[in-house]
């Protein structure tokens, strides 16, 4: 069994070293797709062995993460941002090749911790924890869609597409995320925004085109927009029967952070409160709901006891 590490990168030399340094003693091949660094980030690569193609940025995510796909000679994939690293990874090749005896088995979820590394107390800070899809099977019929937050499908007969069937890896195979920095994140949202709306320009509103917008609006402080994509984004995916692995807890803390912002009326905020308890119960997070709605209206008077 071999194992293929993919990244698209640009400009990336102050990260990729440590990325790759936490992957690169079990992985077989390393594929890089850069798309027009300027810096280090070229020979930093090379020099833990990578097969490197250059290709000049086309505003579309999948497009150039599709690329290194088809350029991965492994059975199995490991793909990850530059600024994304293992905390340990002894032990994965041991268990992909357990994964391996079971076809229904086709990606593994990852704990993976955001974080910001620039604070004034000069300790990391814990932005979330999630699970994230960052191993896969190197299938032919694997493939990403979407300019921005790109999501891999399986693509089946009569064109029907699918997430892959998933497990939830081990928690010692965490990953750290560290680009949450704050010079950097207005930047991000900026680019996305951009990408997105000229997407839905382009091709219309995709099933999570109004997540993604959200999550740009709100990182702007645009209020009214992220509340109205949040909403939208809630909305449009139950009706559509979409279940992602983010769920909707983030959506709902938007929804709600910005209401407030946005001076919405109690009985409102109060209904949104209560819907977004009953559904993040229903996958899970509905703790945590609970901790950020009393965390959010602390004082006000809003929410009563439990």
């Amino acid at each position: 069994m071999r194992i293929s590490a993919c990244y698209i990168v640009k400009n990336e030399e102050n990260n990729l070293p440590k990325s790759m340094n936490s992957l690169a003693s079990i992985v077989d091949e390393i594929i890089v797709v850069d798309t027009g660094s300027t810096d280090k980030t070229v020979e930093i690569a090379s020099s833990f062995g990578a097969r490197i193609y250059k290709q000049i940025w086309r505003d579309n995510f999948a497009l150039h993460r599709n690329f290194a796909l088809q350029q991965a000679t492994g059975d199995w994939i490991i793909f990850l941002d530059a600024d994304e690293y293992f905390v340990n990874i002894e032990g994965l090749d041991v268990y992909l090749q357990r994964a391996d005896r079971f076809p229904a088995c086709e990606g593994l979820l990852l704990p993976l911790l955001n974080i910001n590394p620039d604070t004034d107390s000069g300790q990391p800070e814990l932005i979330e924890k999630v699970l994230s899809l960052r191993v896969w099977r190197n299938k032919k019929n694997y493939r990403f869609t979407g300019c921005v937050h790109e999501q891999l499908y399986v693509s089946e007969s009569g064109g029907n597409m699918r997430p892959l069937k998933t497990i939830v890896a081990h928690d010692k195979f965490t990953l750290h995320h560290t680009g949450y920095r704050r010079g950097v994140m207005k930047e991000k949202h900026e680019r996305y925004l951009e990408m997105l709306l000229a997407e839905m320009a382009q091709n219309g509103e995709q099933p999570l085109t109004a997540r993604y917008l959200a999550d740009c609006y709100f990182g702007l402080g645009d209020y009214e927009q992220a509340a109205y994509y949040a909403s939208r984004a809630i909305t449009r995916e139950q009706q559509l029967g979409i279940v992602t692995v983010a769920g909707y807890y983030k959506l709902y803390r938007y929804w709600l952070e910005a209401g407030k912002k946005l001076c919405y009326t109690d009985k409102k905020l109060l209904s949104i409160a209560e819907k977004a308890i009953t559904d993040t119960v229903k996958e899970g997070n509905g703790q945590a709901m609970y901790q950020f709605i009393d965390d959010l209206f602390v004082g006000t008077g809003l929410i009563s006891e439990r």
